[in-house]
């Protein structure tokens, strides 16, 4: 079996034309097929097909500017428009194209123009210098700065530093020996200064006992 697929929107109208022939010329063949009738087609009919590689390229050019394709540019700000003493803009249709203005500050006039030309035109201006312009948006709010960073906590105190403290305190006379050794007990009935050095969890606030009966702030 001989079977023959083509697609005609592809095929010129030469080629079609001899695929015509050729299917009709096949009755006439011997059943043995030893003689096949052929079609040729000139190269200048060939020529009108476009290649696959032809049309793959175009379809990937295309499709390839479409996906690259940028979004369109915002629209420009608006321009202050030059007008008249009527605050009206120039129109060519109705003024000079020299854009000048006579001497009582109104656009000079175009000559030939009708005079109900004129009014129409001059309605029509009005009626566009009368549209409110868009406001600018506000700006953006300044982003809020950020929070300050706590300070670092105080490094705790050691039972030397406690020791030499208290006795700068008792050499300023600010407090006696009995006070520190009161300041200590208030802290813990059971420590004195000498097992204070057991506990450093509780030297810190045996410096504050201390400060608070020197009268020294924290």
């Amino acid at each position: 079996m001989l079977r023959i697929i083509a697609e005609p929107g592809s095929l010129s109208s030469a080629q079609r034309k001899a695929l015509t022939d050729f299917i009709s010329s096949w009755p006439d063949a011997d059943s043995e097929l030893t003689h096949i009738p052929s079609f040729t087609v000139s190269p200048e009919d060939e020529d009108e097909v476009p290649s696959p590689e032809s049309v793959f390229s175009t379809n990937v050019v295309s499709i390839t500017q479409s996906l690259s394709s940028a979004p369109p540019a915002p629209a420009p700000a608006p321009v202050a428009v030059d007008v008249d003493k009527n605050g009206l803009p120039w129109d060519e249709r109705i003024h000079a194209s020299t854009h000048a203005k006579i001497a009582d500050g109104s656009w000079k006039r175009k000559r030939g123009v009708d005079d109900a030309i004129i009014g129409t035109v001059e309605a029509q201006l009005r009626s566009l210098m009368a549209i409110p312009t868009p406001a600018a948006p506000p700006p953006s709010p300044a982003a809020p700065p950020p929070p300050a960073a706590p300070p670092p906590p105080a490094a705790p105190m050691t039972f030397v530093e406690l020791l030499q403290y208290a006795t700068e305190q008792m050499t300023a006379k600010r407090i006696t020996l009995e006070q520190v050794n009161a300041a200590v007990t208030s802290v813990d009935a059971s420590l004195t200064l000498s097992t204070l050095q057991s506990r450093p969890d509780l030297i810190n606030a045996v410096h504050q006992a201390i400060n608070r009966s020197a009268g020294v702030a924290a």
